[in-house]
């Protein structure tokens, strides 16, 4: 989503920059000891905005350069979408620009300071849970090949038996074949990500599906550890990681590994939109969702297969037929990501690999999607 939002307005200032520069300067500040804002700013020295059209960047429907001003280069996502995806980030965009001289764009975003906790077991002690630990089975998912060794030597090393995956959807071929004890999973991965191997797991009906799943990755934003936990894995393990930390992650599960409850995962709603949508009135809001539970599964099944038959047509008309539903019951994020899909086929003679996997994100979120109205539902009853 990140990446979204500073393409877009990288590209902006590029086609708003005939002559001149483009920069982007990223820089840090510490909130407190496990918070810190990343702030990003993208300057061009471009064409400028008139100081009183500003106030209006960031609102639906309004363009701030007239049509003959507007050069045909590139194409975006739109301020006031950026604006929606940095709220979902719970992050926040400015803007400040003098005409004829360029424009600045800050985004900010919070994020959680990740510390590895240290290690205290004693000597003794890892002697003795080496020698449990054994038992265990591991399947390491993984697509670089130095790492791929470097677990494995440290697993070789605790006498564990692992085997290892090169992407998501190899570890969900193995997780329905085999039993294991606990998954090490790599994020980005090709063929299918670590979030979605992990929700197909999670949704699965395997012997795999409540055991802890461990993230590794060299990211430690909030969002990354926010849409690991959302996707159902445990926490998270920040590469490089030393074999102590490896050792002391599988102990901490190990035990009960089999045992583990796993919380059930479900989506947040945008309160803010309910609110504003229903207004207090449970009756009206119970209808929608009933209808969301009753229609969508079906809905969503035909979007499916214009997918699969490579439909684009078919794909943007259902997606624009239920992008407003998700809107009306606070599913805020899939309702912009679906009027994205939508857009960009009306411009393109394939879906490009972005809207693809948001796409293939949707699909796997599915269960979890209907989980969450079927919950609320039983709450608004």
């Amino acid at each position: 989503m990140l990446n979204q939002v500073l393409m877009n307005l990288v590209g902006n200032a590029e086609k708003f920059t005939l002559t001149g520069t483009v920069k982007i300067v990223v820089s840090s500040v510490l909130t407190d000891e496990e918070n810190a804002n990343l702030s990003f700013k993208i300057s061009d020295s471009g064409i400028g905005i008139d100081a009183n059209k500003l106030s209006d960047i960031f609102k639906k429907f309004k363009q701030v350069h007239r049509k003959n001003e507007a050069y045909t280069k590139g194409t975006g996502l739109g301020l006031a979408i950026v604006k929606q995806l940095l709220n979902l980030l719970q992050g926040d965009i400015a803007v400040s620009s003098e005409l004829g001289v360029g424009t600045t764009f800050t985004v900010t975003i919070p994020y959680v300071l990740y510390v590895q906790p240290n290690d205290q077991t004693t000597e003794a002690q890892a002697v003795e849970a080496v020698k449990n630990i054994t038992e265990l089975k591991i399947l390491i998912v993984e697509d670089n090949r130095i790492n791929q060794r470097y677990a494995g030597a440290v697993l070789k090393r605790l006498s564990i038996d692992f085997d290892i995956a090169n992407n998501g959807k190899i570890a969900c071929d193995l997780s329905d074949e085999r039993d294991y004890d606990m998954i090490l999973m790599d994020i980005q991965m090709p063929v299918m990500n670590g979030y979605e191997a992990a929700r197909y797991i999670r949704n699965s009906d395997s012997s795999n599906k409540s055991i802890p799943i461990i993230a590794l990755t060299a990211w430690v934003m909030a969002i990354e550890h926010n849409k690991a936990i959302a996707s159902g894995m445990n926490e998270i393990l920040s590469k490089p990681f030393t074999p102590d930390q490896l050792r002391t992650k599988i102990e901490q599960y190990y035990v009960s590994a089999k045992e583990k409850v796993v919380p059930e995962t479900l989506i947040v709603l945008n309160d803010k939109i309910i609110q504003e949508v229903y207004d207090g009135d449970v009756e009206f809001q119970r209808i929608v969702f009933d209808s969301f539970v009753e229609e969508i599964p079906d809905q969503v099944a035909s979007l499916q297969t214009a997918y699969s038959g490579r439909n684009l047509q078919k794909i943007a008309a259902v997606s624009h037929q239920i992008k407003p539903t998700f809107g009306m019951v606070g599913l805020s994020e899939y309702q912009v990501n679906l009027g994205r899909i939508e857009r960009v086929i009306k411009h393109q003679s394939k879906l490009p690999k972005l809207e693809e996997q948001l796409l293939v994100d949707f699909f796997v979120d599915l269960p979890k999607i209907m989980a969450t109205m079927k919950k609320t539902l039983e709450q608004l009853k």
